[in-house]
């Protein structure tokens, strides 16, 4: 089985894992479809929400930041479309926030804007953001 298929399988089986609470099998996972095919996004942001719900905010900025620079949409009939949108860049923008580092929340949060202008939940954290900042 090529690469890409096997990464789409640990995405769901990482997913699987994670919905049923086994958060260590999840990250296993997730980090295996990582290895396979690294230019496919879901599993960097299966790792990166688990470590965000963790509490572990820089190593999900590696995760997410590495997602940015190594992954291209090239495969989107199986890929999650919540990570090539707003998805990615609202979880990045609330790891920075929770790491303190505003103006690249805000970034982010204005970047996630550009998928969904009118999304309440993103323009909150953009508004939170900005209020953090002063």
């Amino acid at each position: 089985m090529p690469t890409l298929e096997l990464a789409g399988l640990c995405y769901a089986w990482g997913d699987a894992y994670y919905r049923a609470k086994d958060a260590v099998n999840a990250v296993v996972t997730f980090a295996r479809g990582v290895a396979l095919h690294k230019t496919y996004r879901d599993n960097y942001f299966g790792l990166a929400v688990i470590f965000v719900n963790n509490g572990m905010f820089d190593a999900a900025v590696g995760v997410l930041e590495e997602a940015l620079k190594n992954t291209k949409q090239e495969f989107f009939w199986m890929e999650d479309s919540l990570t090539w949108s707003w998805g990615l860049y609202d979880l990045l923008g609330v790891t920075y926030y929770q790491l303190g580092e505003f103006d690249k929340a805000i970034a982010c949060a204005a970047r996630a804007l550009t998928y969904e202008p009118s999304n309440p939940r993103l323009q909150s954290n953009y508004n939170m953001y900005l209020q953090a900042k002063r």
